[in-house]
């Protein structure tokens, strides 16, 4: 692991809360930014703790803003994609037809 500069802290508390401010019930949000072996990549590693689970995304890329970046958008789409399977899954839910009536 490596200790992050001013600017890629600022980054990541950035969309940190942009991610609280667009998911309700959002617990909490883990990053990691790691040098992988000798060679200049960099890992990113975005947790979320949401209602229903926890999900998890990863990012390689040779500049650590780049590998931040990629993991923040993929955990921010897997999120929204989580929460539209709940609406749809509500709504079903309640406009399931239970039986017919017959109409005189």
């Amino acid at each position: 692991r490596m200790a992050p500069t001013e600017e890629l802290m600022a980054y990541i508390r950035r969309e940190g809360e942009q991610l609280r401010a667009q998911h309700s019930g959002l617990g909490l949000v883990s990053t990691t930014l790691e040098k992988l072996g000798r060679r200049r990549l960099f890992g990113a590693r975005v947790e979320l703790q949401m209602s229903g689970g926890r999900l998890v995304a990863k990012a390689r890329a040779e500049d650590p803003h780049d590998a931040l970046q990629s993991a923040f958008r993929i955990v921010e789409r897997s999120a929204r994609e989580r929460v539209d399977r709940r609406r749809h899954r509500r709504l079903r839910a309640r406009f399931t037809v239970r039986g017919l009536v017959p109409v005189s």
